[in-house]
């Protein structure tokens, strides 16, 4: 799935980075906000739900 969102997404002229794990995410976020984050609840580091309170707080 991620893939074929990956592909459509740059179709359509979007910038579009992929991450693994969840906390690198966060260390970009505190670098550049994204304008969209389409987020996986079950990341191998952290949970998406997690994630998203974390990013909130920045």
């Amino acid at each position: 799935i991620a893939d074929t969102l990956v592909y459509m997404l740059q179709q359509e002229g979007f910038d579009v980075e992929v991450f693994e794990r969840g906390l690198p995410v966060l260390d970009k976020a505190r670098q550049q906000v994204p304008d969209v984050m389409i987020l996986d609840v079950g990341l191998p580091d952290i949970s998406g739900f997690e994630l998203c309170r974390q990013l909130l707080a920045l």
